[in-house]
């Protein structure tokens, strides 16, 4: 879920059941915390000493960060 919708379902979840709004804040916290380690291993392997070190999923963190923030869909794994 993109920002938007994010701000949308927690001020919802606040004023309805603060065990959900408790759930989603931890849940995007964990999403957040996971690309941020993919941010640091992608900005790690640019650096040429590490530049021959086979590319993961690291090499997608950025656009992840991008579509979290405008909204747009994210691939399933079947994709």
């Amino acid at each position: 879920m993109c920002v938007a919708h994010f701000a949308r379902a927690l001020e919802h979840a606040l004023g309805t059941d603060e065990e959900v709004a408790r759930l989603l804040l931890d849940d995007w916290r964990e999403r957040l915390a996971h690309v941020r380690d993919q941010l640091v291993e992608f900005d790690r392997k640019r650096d040429y000493h590490y530049a021959a070190e086979p590319k993961g999923d690291e090499q997608g963190s950025w656009t992840e960060v991008i579509r979290r923030y405008v909204g747009e869909r994210f691939p399933d794994a079947d994709d």
